[in-house]
């Protein structure tokens, strides 16, 4: 839409639901949802553009919010003064000075830039580029000429295609303190990430990093922290019912096909009834001619009776020849009254007879019609009838809408359907959903049949009940196939529960009708699916989805990568990850898979906890259907659709089992060291451990915490899966001593020990405790470098504090927020020691990678870092300690022989290699439980 076609806004009613969301990501609904309870709020949109479509603002303007727009590009200035009165427009552009700059305009487009080229995905035939010069000024030049100062300003929202830096260098947020801002954070026409050239100045300026929605950045002031928790995930179906502003026109053209659909319904009935009325009309001419006829004859025989008596009484007449002639007159008028009656008949009775055909022939139409599957699929269509037998109502209500069948053929009626759906992105062709739907239904037709053969059939809808009736698979089974095929999405538990009680309720021909009123649901709702289904018999399908969507390499992306590089070679394991947009799993690509086979050559040079965020959804959109196969996850499985859609897998019988490498129950255990979202996500991921058949557990440790968990779920009547532990190898990296020595020089240590602690900074790794013990040895006059390798974690705020004291005062201290593997593997070589006191571990790697390394450890004397340490190479402490840390750290300080004996252990230890851990977990979480 142009902006001269923009319509004007207006304050729609907050009562009305949905809201409708006309922001091209849902960043308004994520808006919404922090800042909704903001009565007439205000913001701030730099690159403001259309003031409807791909709007941030326009939901916002339409319940009473108004604000600042600071758009460069003529047309849509103005659009943006005629439909939005109550805002203040700016006709420029904003920057880090003022002056004059040149801005290159493409019509009609969000491409418009002051960049000197334009992005390398621009289209040519996008739009006319033109070049104009624009007035251009600081964000807060344009905020204090708008007598902004002192006024709240609820979000920021910053768009300009590449010249993002330069607005916000040009603004004092630390001054201005938006609650909320809104960067776009990718290069134009990419999903390549640029907020590193000014996160630096939001994080500086008191902002909190909150969400990264694939396309913008979303941050919280800290006076307004409590914003962040709803502003940390995307648009979701827990948001308030929204939809797109485009659905409604949608609607329109659905609603247009369906009354062209009723009025051909109408046009069928009426001449029914007209050849009804033609039929009666011949009936009752037949009647009265038989009534005729009957006359005539009765006039007949009387006349014949009359003629000869009369004959008798004047035989001996002298007329009676001349009688005779008028006898055989009469009689001969007679017979051609006869066969003109005759002729007559059977002329009506071939009219009757054309009638009854014709009625039979439009009823035969009409059955033929309500027969096929294009009439049963529009069946929750026509649940509310019209009120009268007039026109059509003009009811905007879906579930009132009238709705009739027109057409005497499946594709005629759902080509009608499918074009009241078109594509939402109004490019390229429309997707078939309709096609798409009787794909699905074909293929769990013969998933339900199992081999059965079906009588043949044109309905699809047909096959699927004869299927079904002679079903061998269980009803729950049936129903999950079902409903995957009616919607193209996997069902939760609750579905597929209520999809079965239908099926035994109203037999298969209900049950298929269900399917066809949920396909049409589907659609009416904005989620058709055009997807097909891939299915994956008897194999083992393994999901991947956080490790291949993300560069991070901590503990369990490295169990994934390590484990499932080795799995993915064998010919009966397909790699899957779960679309959360599609709402089931779907087929990693040949290029992901090869990444995952070959994953050290494509991770960063640097990896750490730092998340960059990688798209998936570039391989076939097909939806995986597990049938009889392994469902293996190796990651920490805990989203709400992903666990509730593995849920309903097991319960429905669909899958062979759910097998899963288990790391630890901490978020329950120990809930007080982890965030409060983890421990909610994390009862999720129980409510899906529960219905698992293996877990192989990392520990010992954390084998016997699955197993109490087991036994809990007794009272529930479940089993929970068997468990067994595997204990996690360490993964060397070769390293040469011109590494060790570049990894020295990197690190800025000398020829003081050096004292290694490896672990992310959280209050659960234990870091506070051994600054203190360290600052205590350093007060003693015991001199070493404290090196630290690790990322931030949550509430790493006081160790950050501490750190930086201790530096500001002299200390010999480091901290290595990212590292290489040779990095690390080098810093272990090349330390006299290190230190792992955690409270409490699912496994500890980071003490088998120094034994591994010959390097002597200090750990904590329980748990899973105990049973590490079994063996040798390790001094175990009391982690609340303090006192026992630093005697600990002191030994081996100074005490040549302790550290020569501790790692000598370490070095003679012997683990398990990746290729030992990988095939023993394999064997056991697809093979027999021994």
């Amino acid at each position: 839409m142009s902006s001269s076609e923009s319509p004007h806004l207006t304050v729609r009613d907050e009562e009305d639901l949905p809201f409708l969301s006309y922001a091209q990501n849902f960043e308004d609904v994520v808006l919404w949802r922090a800042l909704g309870d903001c009565p007439a709020g205000f913001y701030v949109d730099v690159g403001a553009a259309d003031p409807v479509v791909d709007s941030i603002t326009a939901a916002f303007y339409e319940r009473g919010w108004s604000g600042v727009n600071v758009e460069p590009v003529p047309s849509y200035a103005e659009a943006l003064r005629s439909s939005r009165p109550r805002d203040v427009t700016v006709q420029a552009g904003a920057g880090d000075v003022a002056g004059m700059a040149v801005l290159r305009v493409v019509d009609g487009t969000g491409w418009s830039t002051f960049e000197s080229v334009l992005p390398a995905g621009f289209d040519p035939c996008s739009g006319t580029v033109r070049e104009i010069e624009v007035p251009v000024a600081t964000l807060d030049t344009i905020l204090r000429d708008c007598d902004l100062t002192g006024r709240e300003i609820h979000f920021l929202k910053v768009d300009v295609e590449g010249f993002e830096a330069k607005v916000l260098a040009g603004a004092d947020l630390a001054a201005w303190k938006p609650w909320v801002l809104v960067v776009e954070a990718t290069a134009p026409g990419s999903t390549e990430q640029t907020h590193g050239d000014w996160e630096g100045l939001v994080i500086d300026a008191g902002y909190q990093f909150c969400l990264f929605d694939g396309l913008n950045r979303f941050y919280a002031h800290e006076e307004h922290a409590d914003l962040s928790a709803r502003l940390s995930y995307p648009a979701c179906t827990f948001d308030q019912p929204f939809e797109q502003r485009h659905h409604g026109e949608l609607r329109r053209q659905l609603r247009e096909s369906r009354a062209q659909v009723g009025r051909r319904e109408d046009e069928i009935k009426r001449r029914i009834a007209e050849s009804g009325v033609e039929v009666d009309r011949r009936e009752q001419e037949i009647r009265r001619l038989i009534t005729r006829i009957e006359h005539l004859a009765g006039a007949f025989a009387e006349n014949v009776g009359l003629r000869y008596a009369n004959l008798s009484l004047r035989a001996q007449h002298a007329e009676f020849g001349r009688v005779l002639h008028i006898e055989r007159m009469a009689r001969g008028d007679l017979e051609l009254v006869f066969h003109d009656l005759e002729h007559a008949y059977r002329d009506l009775e071939r009219a009757y007879s054309d009638a009854i055909g014709g009625t039979r022939a439009l009823k035969a139409e009409v059955d033929a019609v309500r027969s096929t599957l294009s009439w049963r699929i529009t069946t929750p269509l026509r649940k509310v009838r019209r009120p009268g037998r007039g026109e059509p109502t003009t009811s905007h209500d879906f579930g009132r809408s009238p709705v009739a069948i027109s057409a005497s053929s499946e594709r005629a009626t759902f080509g009608t359907l499918e074009s009241a759906v078109p594509d939402a992105s109004a490019s390229g062709p429309a997707p078939d959903f309709v096609g798409s739907f009787l794909a699905r239904i074909s293929q769990v037709t013969g998933l339900i049949a199992d081999g059965h053969a079906l009588e043949p059939s044109a309905d699809t809808l047909t096959s699927l009940q004869e299927a079904i009736d002679f079903r061998v698979v269980s009803d729950l089974a049936v129903s999950w196939l079902g409903y995957l095929a009616a919607t193209g999405r996997y069902p939760d538990e609750d579905s597929v529960r209520a999809t079965a009680a239908i099926l035994r309720r109203a037999g298969s021909r209900g049950f298929v009708d269900h399917l066809a009123e949920l396909f049409e649901r589907s659609l009416q709702e904005g989620r058709g699916s055009d997807a097909a289904l891939d299915v994956i018999s008897g194999g083992v399908v393994v999901d991947v989805t956080h490790t291949a969507q993300h560069d991070l390499q901590t503990g369990i992306q490295r169990v994934v990568r390590e484990t499932c590089s080795r799995w993915l070679s064998k010919s009966d394991v397909i790699a899957v990850w779960w679309d959360y947009a599609a709402g089931a799993l779907r087929r990693l690509d040949d290029e992901e898979v090869e990444r995952f086979g070959n994953w050290r050559a494509h991770l960063p040079a640097t990896h750490g906890t730092d998340l960059t965020i990688r798209s998936l959804d570039h391989g076939t959109a097909a939806v995986v259907v597990p049938w009889n196969s392994i469902l293996l996850l190796p990651e920490l499985t805990a989203e709400p659709a992903r666990t509730g859609g593995f849920r309903a897998l097991s319960c429905a019988g669909v899958i062979k089992g759910i097998s899963m490498i288990g790391y630890d129950m901490i978020p329950v255990t120990a809930a007080e060291t982890v965030t409060e979202a983890m421990s909610h996500v994390f009862s999720l991921y129980l409510s899906m451990v529960k219905h698992a058949s293996r877990l192989s557990a990392i520990s010992g440790a954390a084998a016997v915490d699955f197993q109490g968990f087991n036994a809990a779920l007794a009272s529930q009547g479940f089993a929970g899966p068997t468990v067994r532990p595997h204990l996690l190898p360490p993964s060397p990296t070769h390293v040469s001593e011109e590494d060790i020595e570049a990894a020295r020089a990197s690190l800025g240590v000398g020829a003081l020990p050096v004292v290694l602690v490896v672990g992310s900074h959280e209050p659960r790794k234990n870091h506070l405790l051994v600054l203190e013990a360290a600052e205590r040895l350093w007060a003693r006059g015991e001199w070493f470098d404290l090196v630290f390798i690790g990322g931030s974690g949550w509430r790493s705020e006081l160790f950050d504090a501490e750190v930086e004291r201790l530096a500001a005062a002299g200390r010999p201290i480091l901290v290595r927020k990212r590292a290489t593997e040779t990095e690390l593997w080098s810093a272990y070589r090349l330390s006299r020691f290190s230190v792992f006191p955690s409270l409490l571990e699912g496994f500890g790697l980071p003490i088998v990678e120094s034994m591994a390394s010959g390097t002597p450890v200090i750990t904590t004397f329980y748990g899973s870092m105990a049973e590490i340490a079994t063996g040798g190479g390790a001094l175990l402490i009391d982690p609340y300690d303090v006192t026992a840390l630093e005697t600990a750290m002191h030994s081996l300080l100074i005490d040549d022989d302790l550290h020569e004996r501790l790692r000598r252990e370490a070095s003679e230890r012997v683990w398990p290699t990746w290729d030992q851990y990988a095939s023993d977990v394999w064997d056991f979480l697809t093979g027999d439980v021994a």
